[in-house]
């Protein structure tokens, strides 16, 4: 672990970030005609592939994507090769 040194923009962005993501699990659950519970809408994956190889959540990511993005979007690529080691 690193600490790293930030200032008060950094902290303000990340701050609206974390509550744009909690504001979407805040939302209550889509229920479908069959009557099970549907998976909370996500905000849209980042379109920077450099930055999205080297996250940590990458798998999460790309497991909860149910409809990824087409080309040329970085998510196009990334998310059938990081998913290429699981069965359905």
């Amino acid at each position: 672990m690193e600490e790293v040194t930030t200032g008060h923009l950094e902290k303000r962005e990340l701050l609206q970030l974390r509550n744009e993501m909690a504001s979407y699990f805040a939302r209550p659950p889509a229920v479908q005609k069959d009557g099970k519970l549907a998976l909370p809408s996500l905000p849209s994956p980042i379109d920077r592939e450099r930055a999205c190889q080297g996250c940590p959540h990458l798998l999460v990511c790309t497991a909860l994507n149910t409809a990824p993005p087409s080309p040329p979007h970085a998510m196009a690529s990334l998310v059938p090769a990081t998913l290429a080691h699981l069965q359905p």
